[in-house]
């Protein structure tokens, strides 16, 4: 897991739990929205430091992100998991390998064309497994 994925990941579960905390009432208003701006604002800083380096990529080749890849700042193949399963980006390979929540990848794979071909898949079973169907 790349450092700004790691990051990332734990602003997410931070701010989650500052929400569940503000609306059970054991946090006082000011205090969480200090504490969520500031969050937030690191958040942006990380996501904007994902956007230079796809803009230092599109600038000088494929060689910027394959540093930040081999160096663990930046991961060519992985995204962020909010915290929430069905929005949860994943890879696709039936799909060309584009990102897709797990909730469409339930969808895609339920269909009766797809089943066969997605049950090769890695995901296949994680999906299945953090989406129960009565959910989809």
């Amino acid at each position: 897991m790349s450092q700004i994925t790691k990051e990332l990941g734990e602003i997410n579960r931070i701010v989650h739990k500052l929400e569940k905390d503000f609306k059970s009432d054991i946090m006082k208003r000011g205090e969480y929205y200090d504490l969520d701006l500031r969050y937030r604002s690191a958040s942006a800083r990380l996501i904007n430091s994902a956007v230079q380096i796809a803009i230092s990529d599109a600038k000088h080749g494929k060689r910027i992100k394959h540093l930040m890849d081999r160096t663990n700042i930046y991961s060519i193949t992985e995204a962020v998991n909010t915290g929430d399963p069905e929005v949860e980006m994943i890879k696709c390979p039936d799909k060309d390998d584009i990102l897709i929540t797990r909730g469409e990848c339930l969808s895609f794979s339920g269909s009766a064309q797809n089943t066969e071909t997605c049950k090769s898949c890695q995901q296949f079973e994680v999906t299945r497994r953090v989406i129960p169907m009565e959910a989809a």
